[in-house]
């Protein structure tokens, strides 16, 4: 399978429902759809409300490159 946008937004949304997935990001199921068959590009307001309620990495949803989840700086870890 080809890495593009379209399957990292399949990867980040896993076994969750498309309606359940949509409305966490708010967006339609339909807009989602549309994003996850390559039929259209989200909008950078889209992208930025996926990453920042998901903690998904900006740089590797839009290009793949880098870890797919924010991680922490090791002054914010608690152990």
């Amino acid at each position: 399978m080809k890495d593009t946008l379209a399957t990292r937004l399949r990867m980040v949304r896993g076994r969750e429902s498309r309606d359940e997935f949509a409305k966490k990001i708010g967006i339609s199921p339909r807009a989602l759809a549309n994003y996850e068959y390559g039929e259209r590009n989200p909008k950078g307001n889209t992208i930025a409300q996926i990453c920042a309620r998901l903690g998904v990495e900006i740089s590797w949803l839009l290009s793949g490159v880098g870890p797919m989840y924010v991680t922490k700086p090791e002054s914010a870890k608690t152990g």
